[in-house]
């Protein structure tokens, strides 16, 4: 059904071209996470788009059995992914957005079929600590926009990925209007923190597999991986346990999003009110926005933190093979703006510290926030639909000249 779809909507869009029909508004499509979420970066656009630009017709593709349906819903007009209309839509687009690769968060289609629409990639998460390969990189030379949050990021792009300078905007990222809102004073004592690791590509066999349909074998294998023992090893350790019942301090636990569920059900933690493992229906962002300190290792959630202006504690178990592997753009863990730790224990004396109110990176991420985050003012959708109006406005011209 998704190919007639798309044979369809292909047909469709090259009759309503050839008659040249008038449309009444311009036409922008957004999409992320591969259809499946109403999250991030996306969604702070889109909402911004709907509430502020009403000259343009403004659509979110989702999957239809997607559980941020009924938000999406609520939010304002959507497409099916991989429907007649919505491919439809998608190749009539005078702007198609994206946060992850642009066939995956808004149809199957090539790349080459978007050849008349402006197409904008707006991330979602920071580059930093996660090298791009080569083949990676190049995909995003196709991109009209890409958005960067300082002048570092933009010189990772332009440099190490070979694009274009002029398609760089540094915008900072839409979902960090929503931070400004939620940014409070400082408060007295560390009462929620957010545990975050990311997932590594040697799992990337048994993640792919629903959990039900993993052998014994798979999971006996998993359960021998250092990924799997340095991350119990910390999240099950009864020093960390016995701190957290003893200060009333909340952990919260989100493995990944390709991870959580299959983590969940693997990982026996003990009965106790201070751990939760949450889901990613429960929202990232609202625990980003209440959790006051990070425990994190390559995660990009870390410069939400940064932003934030609150502590993070790096526990890189594995830095030395993750660099030789995937390797990163910041020097670890010199340019970290947070207490970079290998095992379990150090963390947990770096996170008891922290409690203890005696935080030692502070000025460290004071000098990493002007470095690493050029815009801090609620702007940042503004600047990101600017930059685009732009580039709308300059090929307009060319077309016309």
């Amino acid at each position: 059904m998704k190919v007639v779809n798309r044979l369809c909507a292909l047909l469709w869009a090259k009759i309503v071209k050839i008659i040249s029909l008038p449309k009444k508004k311009p036409l922008w499509v957004l999409g992320g996470s591969v259809g499946k979420r109403y999250v991030d970066n996306g969604a702070a656009l889109h909402q911004y788009l709907l509430k502020n630009h009403p000259e343009i017709d403004v659509y979110w593709i989702i999957n239809k059995n997607s559980p941020d349906l009924p938000r999406v819903k609520k939010t304002g007009p959507f497409l099916y992914k991989d429907s007649f209309k919505g491919n439809l839509y998608t190749l009539l687009a005078d702007v198609l957005v994206c946060t992850h690769e642009l066939p995956q968060d808004v149809s199957g289609y090539g790349i080459e079929k978007y050849k008349t629409s402006l197409k904008v990639f707006i991330s979602h998460g920071v580059e930093g600590l996660k090298k791009k390969t080569p083949e990676q990189a190049k995909v995003h030379q196709i991109y009209d926009v890409s958005v960067s949050v300082s002048d570092i990021e933009k010189s990772i792009k332009t440099d190490q990925w070979k694009l274009d300078k002029n398609k760089v905007c540094i915008t900072g990222l839409p979902r960090y209007d929503l931070l400004e809102k939620e940014k409070r004073s400082k408060k007295e004592s560390i009462k929620d923190i957010l545990y975050m690791p990311t997932w590594r590509p040697v799992c990337r066999k048994t993640f792919n597999k629903p959990f039900e349909k993993l052998t014994r074998k798979e999971i006996e294998d998993f359960k021998k991986s250092a990924y799997y023992h340095h991350i119990k090893d910390f999240v099950c350790n009864p020093s960390l346990l016995s701190f957290l019942e003893e200060r009333g301090v909340k952990m919260h636990i989100f493995f990944h999003p390709n991870t959580n569920e299959f983590m969940k059900k693997i990982i026996d933690l003990p009965e106790t009110p201070f751990l939760e493992v949450f889901s990613a229906q429960e929202g990232v962002h609202e625990k980003i926005t209440k959790s006051d300190l990070l425990v994190t290792d390559y995660s990009s959630v870390c410069w939400d933190f940064l932003y934030l202006n609150r502590p993070v504690i790096f526990y890189q178990f594995d830095r030395e093979d993750y660099l030789r592997q995937i390797g990163s753009y910041l020097k670890m863990p010199e340019e970290l703006f947070g207490a970079a730790t290998e095992n379990a224990e150090d963390t947990i004396r770096e996170l008891k510290k922290l409690v203890e109110k005696k935080d030692e990176y502070f000025l460290k991420r004071e000098e990493s926030r002007k470095k690493f985050i050029k815009h801090r003012d609620g702007r940042n959708c503004e600047r990101v639909v600017n930059c685009i109006l732009d580039k709308l406005n300059k090929k307009n011209d060319r077309r016309n000249s």
